[in-house]
């Protein structure tokens, strides 16, 4: 239910990144590791670290100061 509360645009991008893996493992190793990410509401390059001022795409930089 997690999944589908996810905006249109964030399920898409967690749908390609899935699908992308060629390997039936990696995919599903893929889905094991975002899921608490899923569950939060976070989106596959939603920023999750809190201190960037560039929430929706987290270049990481921030995290270099």
């Amino acid at each position: 239910m997690a999944f589908e509360a996810l905006t249109p645009g964030r399920q898409r991008g967690y749908n390609l990144f899935f699908s992308g893996a060629k390997q039936s493992q990696t995919r599903v190793d893929r889905i094991q590791t975002n899921i608490q990410r899923i569950l939060d509401g976070y989106g596959i390059h939603d920023c999750t670290c809190g201190h960037s001022k560039r929430m929706p795409t987290c270049d990481g930089s921030h995290k270099y100061l």
